[in-house]
C-alpha cells in the first residue's frame, strides 16, 4: 500500500471515530437530559387511580345510585398481534364464554379494543394472564338500583369520564366525585406494565354521598299513578311534584314518559327533559288562587259579596270572556269555586295592574326557584306596561303568563302555609363516607308574601272547590282537602287550540295545616280535557296512598264507602273557552233552587247545568251516571215517571264532540 492509499485510509478513520465520538459525545452529555427523559417517559407512566363516586339515598337511607367496582380489560391490537390467539383462548378458559365471543372483537379497526369487563374472582384471575399488548383498569360502573325510579331527579353519568351529566348527578358532580389518585407505573419495551411503585401513589379521595329529601315510596306512588293518568287519558304526557309546603322540601317529582338512567344513550333529549322545571306552560285556572290572594291582601274583596257573571258571556272591546254556567251572579267564594272567569276577570279590575304583577312576583313566578336541578326555566312574565287589552283579564285567570309547575307548587305553599315563600330544595344533607356531616340544608324562606290571616282565607277558599265546586273528585272521607282545578287551551302556532289542553290540578292536605302538597298537569289528554276529571282524581289516589303510609295521618282515614260514586263523577264546572271571538250562546236556564222537587218522581234536568243535576241527584238519593260537561242534554229516566229503588239514571251533558255546536 502506497503513502497516499495509506495516509486516505488514516484520514477517513479518523473522520469516523471523530464522527463516532462527537456522537457519543452528543448522546451522553449534550442530549443525556432529554434522552434519560425520553426514555423513562417510555419505560414510566402515570395512571390515575378513580376516587369513588359518592352514593346517593333517598331522605330515609334507601340507595339510589351507587358506584359498583369494575375492572376493564384492554388489548392494543399492534402489540397483539402474535399473543392475541392465546389471550382469547385464556379468556375464554376463565368466563367461560367460547373463543369466538373474543375473537370477534379483534375484526374491528380499532387500535386499543376492550376485551372483558368484570368483577370479583373473574377480575382476579384475568389479571394473572400476562401478555404483550394486554393491560387493565379499574373502571367503576354507576348502577341505578331501581331503573327508571326517580331518572329526572338523579341524572345520569357520562360512561367515559364518569362525570355528570344531568340531574343530582350534574349538579352535585364536584361533591360526588371526590379527588381522583395517581400511581408511577413501570412498563417493559412493549408497554406492557411489569410494576408499579406503591411508595410513590397518591391515593385518591372518595367523594361525599348525597341524601336527598325525596320519599322513595311517595316517589313510587306519584310515578305509577300519573303513568295510569297519562295512559288512561290517550295523553302526550304528564308530570306531578309532591312537596312540604311548610319548608319547601320535594319529596317526589316524576315525570311520564321517562328513562332509564343505566341505558340513558336508548333515550331521546325530549324524554329525559324534566318537564317539572323546564317547560313552561299557561296555567288556566289555578293561576286564579294567585290573583284572588292578591285581592284578599289588598282588603279588595269579601267571599260573602256577590259579582254579576252575566249568565255565562261577557263581551268587551276585542275579547269575549265565557264560562260553562249560566248563572247570573255568584258570590265571590263560587266564583273560585266554581272556577268563574267572568267574575275572576271582573274582580280583577280592582286591583291595579302594577300591584297585580307585585304580587305575582312576589310569589315567585318570572324567575327561577334555584331549585338544586340543572336547566330550570325562569317562566315567563311580562312587565306591566308591556300588557295588551286582553292581557288585562286574562292573567287574572292564567292566560298571558308562563309558568312551570314547580313556580305553581312553590306559590301555592306560600298561599296556604301562612304566608312565607320557601326556596324549594331537594338536597337534604351531605355526609362524608363514614357518614359525617359536611352539609345541612336548612329551608330557605325567600319572603313573606302575604299575611296568615290572608293564608287562612285562601285555604278555606280551596276547601270549598273540593267540597262544593269544580276539584269534587278530590275528596277523601275523613281527611280535608284543599286545592284548585285548571284546563287551559294550549297555544298551537300562535293559535288557542280547541283540540290541546293541558288539566291540572294543585292539592294540599290536610287543610287545616297542611303537611303535603302536590300538583298534577297532564298535557293532551284525550278521552277527557278538564282538570277536575283527570288531575284531580290522580291526586286523589296519590294522597291516599300517602296518608295510609304516614303515622300521624292514617288515623284520619274513614271509611271510603261512597267514593265510588265520587270517583265515577266528572268535574261539573269549567271554563268553556279562556278567549273567544265565537262565544257560546246559551240558552235559558233553569235554576235548581227554584225547581220544586217530589222525592219520588223524576224531574226534568235537561238545560240545567251539570253541577245543579247533580245536586239534585244527590238530594233524591238516586243513583247516576254522568258523561259530558256544561249542561245537561238528556236523561235516562224520563221526566215526571216515577222513581224506582236501585234505579240508575244516566245524564249526558256535552260531549267534546259536540264542542262545535255547543
Amino acid at each position: 500500500m502506497n503513502d497516499s492509499r495509506l495516509l486516505g485510509f488514516a484520514s477517513v478513520t479518523l473522520v469516523i471515530a471523530f464522527l463516532l465520538s462527537w456522537r457519543l459525545y452528543s448522546i451522553q452529555v449534550i442530549q443525556h437530559d432529554e434522552l434519560l427523559y425520553q426514555a423513562q417517559r417510555r419505560q414510566f407512566g402515570e395512571e390515575l387511580l378513580p376516587s369513588g363516586r359518592g352514593m346517593i339515598y333517598d331522605r330515609s337511607m334507601t340507595v339510589l345510585a351507587y358506584s359498583k367496582p369494575y375492572t376493564a380489560f384492554y388489548v392494543s391490537v399492534k402489540q397483539a398481534n402474535k399473543t392475541s390467539e392465546k389471550i382469547i383462548k385464556s379468556f375464554a378458559k376463565v368466563t367461560g364464554k367460547s373463543p369466538e365471543h373474543y375473537r370477534g372483537f379483534f375484526s374491528t379497526r380499532e387500535s386499543r379494543i376492550i376485551l372483558e369487563k368484570t368483577t370479583g374472582d373473574i377480575a382476579l384471575q384475568l389479571k394473572a394472564i400476562n401478555y404483550d399488548g394486554l393491560s387493565y383498569q379499574e373502571e367503576p360502573q354507576r348502577i341505578y338500583p331501581y331503573n327508571t325510579l326517580a331518572a329526572h331527579i338523579l341524572g345520569y353519568t357520562d360512561k367515559k369520564s364518569f362525570c355528570g351529566m344531568d340531574g343530582i348527578e350534574k349538579e352535585c358532580d364536584t361533591i360526588l366525585k371526590g379527588a381522583a389518585g395517581k400511581r408511577t407505573i413501570l412498563r417493559d419495551p412493549m408497554g406492557n406494565m411489569i410494576a408499579s411503585l406503591e411508595d410513590e401513589a397518591v391515593q385518591a379521595n372518595p367523594g361525599d354521598n348525597v341524601i336527598l329529601t325525596i320519599d322513595k315510596n311517595i316517589q313510587e306512588t306519584l310515578e305509577e299513578e300519573l303513568g295510569k293518568t297519562v295512559t288512561e287519558f290517550d295523553a302526550k304526557s304528564g308530570c306531578g311534584i309532591i312537596m312540604n309546603p311548610q319548608n319547601g322540601e320535594i319529596i317526589a317529582i316524576a315525570n311520564v314518559r321517562t328513562y332509564n338512567p343505566n341505558s340513558y344513550g336508548s333515550y331521546p333529549d325530549s324524554i329525559r327533559r324534566n318537564l317539572c322545571i323546564s317547560d313552561m306552560y299557561e296555567p288556566g285556572s289555578t293561576f286564579k288562587g294567585i290573583t284572588l290572594t292578591s285581592l284578599i291582601e289588598k282588603n279588595l274583596v269579601r267571599e260573602s259579596e256577590v259579582i254579576p257573571v252575566n249568565g255565562g258571556v261577557y263581551k268587551l272591546p276585542g275579547i269575549t270572556i265565557t264560562d260553562s254556567h249560566g248563572a247570573n251572579e255568584l258570590s265571590v267564594e263560587d266564583v273560585f269555586a266554581h272556577s268563574s272567569n267572568i267574575g275572576m276577570a271582573k274582580l280583577s279590575t280592582r286591583i291595579s295592574k302594577d300591584e297585580l304583577y307585585k304580587y305575582i312576583r312576589a310569589f315567585g313566578f318570572g324567575s327561577q326557584t334555584q331549585v338544586e336541578l340543572p336547566a330550570e326555566a325562569n317562566g315567563g312574565l311580562d312587565i306591566p306596561g308591556k300588557w295588551d287589552r286582553v292581557q288585562n283579564y286574562t292573567i287574572a285567570y292564567g292566560y298571558g303568563v308562563l309558568v312551570t309547575p314547580l313556580q305553581m307548587v312553590s306559590a301555592y305553599s306560600a298561599m296556604i302555609n301562612g304566608g312565607t315563600l320557601y326556596q324549594p330544595h331537594i338536597i337534604k344533607k351531605i355526609v362524608t363516607p363514614s357518614g359525617d356531616l359536611v352539609k345541612d340544608n336548612i329551608p330557605v324562606a325567600i319572603r313573606r308574601v302575604i299575611s296568615r290571616e290572608t293564608s287562612d282565607r285562601m285555604k278555606k277558599l280551596c276547601v270549598r272547590v273540593i267540597e262544593q265546586g269544580t276539584g269534587e273528585l278530590a275528596k277523601i272521607n275523613g281527611v280535608e282537602v284543599g286545592g284548585k282545578t285548571g284546563t287551559a287551551r294550549i297555544l298551537v302556532n300562535k293559535v288557542y287550540s280547541n283540540k290541546e289542553y293541558n288539566a291540572s290540578f294543585i292539592g294540599f292536605f290536610p287543610a287545616s295545616k297542611p303537611k303535603y302538597i302536590g300538583i298534577i298537569l297532564v298535557k293532551s289528554p284525550r278521552s277527557n280535557i278538564f282538570g277536575g276529571s283527570v288531575a284531580a282524581p290522580a291526586f286523589k289516589r296519590v294522597a291516599l296512598k300517602i296518608i295510609a303510609g304516614d303515622s300521624e295521618l292514617k288515623g284520619l282515614l274513614k271509611s271510603n264507602k261512597g267514593d265510588s260514586k265520587i270517583a265515577e263523577t266528572p268535574q261539573v264546572f269549567r271554563q268553556v273557552s279562556p278567549v273567544s271571538t265565537n262565544p257560546i250562546q246559551p240558552a235559558p236556564v233553569k235554576l235548581a233552587a227554584n225547581m220544586k222537587i217530589d222525592p219520588l218522581t223524576m224531574p226534568d234536568l235537561t238545560e240545567l247545568s251539570i253541577r245543579d243535576a247533580v245536586f239534585i241527584a244527590k238530594k233524591l238519593n238516586l243513583q247516576y251516571r254522568i258523561s259530558g260537561y256544561g249542561k245537561v242534554l238528556s236523561q235516562s229516566i224520563d221526566a215526571g215517571r216515577r222513581i224506582r229503588k236501585g234505579e240508575v239514571c244516566f245524564i249526558k251533558g256535552i260531549s267534546q264532540s259536540d264542542m262545535g255546536r255547543f
